[in-house]
């Protein structure tokens, strides 16, 4: 979907479209005869810098579905691998509660990356910038935690299984005919794409979450009660 037929994004795009519609109706500078005198070509270069300025625009896009899918599990495994770490480190038993509890400070620490920087690890290896639309046009961390809370919660359905799965599809379905997600809508934030993406951050994006993946698996493996726990879901499927 193109950004002019996002409402959202009209305040947004205003600039862009009052700077284009000025270098129009602009009069094109007249030429210039370059002369002997060392004066003259000093003239000249002055005429063709501001004519390289004027003609400076901003090119923005939205990033596909896939490409945030992608920077969303990168930073997810990210996460995942350093809280197991934590958690394996201090030695805490593996239980039912600690799994809502794992995911919690991934909200604060999303958050922060996005005010501080405005992207994250998986983002800025998939060339997406959060920016903010709308009244205030700038991103506050009040703004970045709201989104951050919707995401994990509603997006993400608080990474419990298969309520992660109902989620992340309702939200592609909702991206892929509205253009923008919920949380994005709510929070008046919006993903851009700032470069091309070829084949090697999907490359990579893989690499990643495998290697995080295992990484995760071995530091968990070591905390007392995961076996049991384990077991204990392989017998509630069964029943």
């Amino acid at each position: 979907m193109p950004l002019k037929n996002l409402p959202a994004l009209a305040d947004y795009l205003a600039p862009v479209n009052q700077e284009q519609n000025e270098e129009q109706h602009r009069p094109a500078p007249e030429e210039t005869k370059q002369s002997d005198n060392k004066g003259d070509q000093t003239t000249d270069e002055v005429v063709i810098n501001i004519k390289v300025e004027n003609t400076t625009t901003r090119v923005i896009s939205l990033p596909r579905p896939w490409t945030r899918l992608a920077a969303r599990l990168v930073d997810s495994s990210l996460y995942s691998a350093l809280a197991a770490w934590v958690v394996s480190l201090l030695n805490i038993p593996f239980t039912d509660l600690i799994i809502p509890l794992f995911w919690f400070p991934i909200i604060f620490l999303e958050a922060f990356l996005l005010w501080r920087f405005g992207t994250t690890p998986g983002k800025m290896l998939m060339g997406i910038n959060l920016s903010a639309f709308g009244t205030t046009q700038q991103l506050t961390f009040g703004k970045v935690l709201h989104r951050s809370v919707i995401v994990n919660a509603i997006g993400m359905g608080c990474y419990l299984f298969p309520i992660c799965i109902v989620t992340m599809f309702i939200a592609y379905m909702t991206l892929k005919n509205r253009g923008i997600t919920m949380w994005d809508a709510l929070a008046s934030t919006l993903p851009l794409q700032t470069r091309r993406t070829g084949a090697f951050p999907y490359i990579s994006a893989v690499f990643i979450i495998y290697m995080m993946m295992q990484s995760t698996t071995f530091s968990l493996l070591k905390l007392p009660g995961t076996y049991e726990l384990i077991e204990k879901m392989l017998r509630a499927m069964k029943d």
